[in-house]
């Protein structure tokens, strides 16, 4: 699970989607390929579902969520070849847990 706060200039230059589509990027840096990248919400905020394969080496699966100029992701990385209970993947993708109020800076 990770939490990074980003200059923000990057909020500022790049819009939500450009920088949810940047995993597509990500994807390519790792020579796999972004096979899932749809919206998911969780209460009010809007977020991605996103999944990186590479070939031979490892599946990655992401929750991403953009607010303002903070991402937060939650992330489970398997082997290839391998194959997580789908339920407690979903359940622990799920817990991810978003305290987020705009009116604190």
């Amino acid at each position: 699970m990770a939490v990074a706060k980003y200059d923000s200039q990057v909020a500022a230059n790049f819009t939500e989607e450009q920088r949810y589509e940047s995993a597509q990027e990500t994807a390519k840096s790792l020579g796999g390929t972004l096979i899932r990248n749809t919206p998911i919400q969780k209460g009010l905020l809007v977020g991605r579902n996103q999944v990186i394969e590479v070939t031979g080496i490892a599946t990655i699966h992401t929750h991403a969520f953009l607010v303002g100029n903070r991402s937060y992701q939650i992330q489970v990385t398997y082997p290839s070849g391998t194959m997580l209970d789908p339920d407690l993947e979903r359940v622990f993708l799920e817990s991810q847990i978003i305290n987020y109020r705009p009116d604190v800076k």
